[in-house]
């Protein structure tokens, strides 16, 4: 009988079906204002990245969105910090990279929806001058 119940502790069925709930930061609350300001340029639907502007799209890539933004590969950018402040910088703070990090290592919590801003806008930009390139940018 014992043997049953070590077999069964182990099994993947017995596990939780989700992550303990020990943070108070919340997706719709703190995590989304994140996105938004730094992410979504790229990560929203139609984008040239997969979207993660709600929580049911960026709750799958939790652990991995906590990876790319420790390692600072998210959001990409190139210049070296250090050597003056650049214009157009997506880089995220060290507080966000925390709050993320918290976030994630907390459970990922939703939230309650009546925390969410408004979402922004993605329109395509004007035609660039001087035949010029540029990317997406956010109207709010």
């Amino acid at each position: 009988m014992a043997f049953c119940a070590v077999l069964l502790a182990g099994s993947p069925g017995a596990a939780f079906a989700h992550d303990v709930i020990t943070t108070k930061i919340t997706f719709d609350r703190e995590i989304v204002r994140i996105v938004y300001a730094r992410c979504a340029i790229c990560h929203h639907e139609g984008g040239s990245a997969f979207s993660i502007t709600s929580y049911n799209e960026a709750r799958p890539w939790a652990k991995a969105i906590q990876e790319e933004v420790l390692e600072r590969r998210m959001p990409p950018w190139g210049a070296v910090k250090g050597f003056g402040d650049f214009r157009d910088d997506q880089a995220l703070t060290p507080e966000q990279i925390e709050l993320i990090g918290d976030w994630v290592e907390g459970g990922s919590p939703e939230g309650d929806e009546k925390d969410l801003p408004k979402a922004p806008n993605w329109t395509p930009p004007a035609p660039p001058p001087h035949g010029s390139s540029t990317s997406c940018q956010r109207r709010i």
